[in-house]
């Protein structure tokens, strides 16, 4: 037997799988937050540290929350007489 002649290199490349195809890179998406330009992961930190605004409340709202408090200041002028000049002092803050 006579040993093999080497196979040219273009032969053996033939025989392995093709190449991959050449790894295109998402461009990485941003986010402009208060003139900050921020990535994904950046917009995402921002949002999981984001302090939520209290929700506004309707004007019936406003207006039960100031009787509940006019209802407490009268039980306390009325059970503690000596209050009623604290509250009148501590009374023109609009809150």
């Amino acid at each position: 037997m006579s040993p093999r002649p080497p196979t040219p290199p273009d032969q053996a490349l033939s025989i392995m799988s093709p190449p991959l195809p050449p790894v295109v890179k998402e461009e990485e998406k941003s986010y402009i937050v208060d003139g900050i330009c921020l990535s994904e992961d950046g917009l995402s930190q921002v949002k999981e540290y984001a302090i939520e605004a209290p929700p506004t409340l309707t004007p019936a709202q406003k207006a039960a929350s100031q009787a509940r408090k006019k209802n407490r200041q009268q039980m306390i002028k009325q059970s503690h007489p000596q209050m009623s000049h604290l509250l009148s002092t501590s009374s023109s803050c609009k809150c």
